[in-house]
């Protein structure tokens, strides 16, 4: 998955969601958005079940995904 969006250099974390990111409000693109948060349901539900609290928040930014929202996914 690392590859496939690009954030293969990225940071690991302590947890699934670093709360510290600052405020962004630029609209990411939506589509790539539905792809990552699909891409990591896929993954919680086949071998990750500790990542569905973060999971849950993400899916409720679907509609309106801004860059704050995108880095709490990425870790980045």
């Amino acid at each position: 998955m690392l590859d496939r969006f690009g954030i293969k250099d990225c940071k690991p974390q302590k947890t699934p969601c670093e709360q510290d990111l600052g405020e962004n409000s630029e609209m990411v693109d939506p589509k790539k958005y539905h792809e990552i948060v699909g891409s990591l349901v896929n993954a919680m539900v086949c071998t990750r079940p500790d990542i569905s609290w973060i999971i849950s928040k993400l899916s409720q930014k679907l509609s309106y995904p801004k860059m704050e929202d995108s880095k709490r996914e990425s870790g980045s």
